[in-house]
């Protein structure tokens, strides 16, 4: 357990901020690995402006653990690094692969 975050099982939000992302194909491939993940659920586009989109997700896993997941199965064509993991709030980088 870290972050005062419980690894219970129980249902959070977790708010995830992209930086990096400049094309409309990287905010689908985002929203869609996150639509497929099984303990996520409610996964909502809160913004989007040159540079940076934010989701909101119902999580049952903790944000530390998530940002681990994301880090080791990043979508299709992007890397992903986290800058900031705190309870209910990641922030992470998106690179286009090369």
């Amino acid at each position: 357990m870290g972050m005062g975050d419980p690894d219970d099982g129980s249902k959070r939000t977790i708010t995830l901020s992209f930086g990096g992302v400049d094309q409309a194909w990287e905010v689908k491939a985002i929203r869609q690995i996150l639509e497929k993940r099984d303990d996520l659920g409610h996964v909502t586009q809160q913004s989007y402006s040159s540079g940076s989109v934010t989701f909101s997700v119902e999580s049952t896993i903790p944000a530390r653990k998530l940002s681990e997941a994301l880090l080791l199965n990043p979508p299709s064509g992007l890397k992903l690094q986290v800058l900031e993991v705190n309870r209910g709030n990641i922030n992470l980088r998106a690179v286009v692969e090369r």
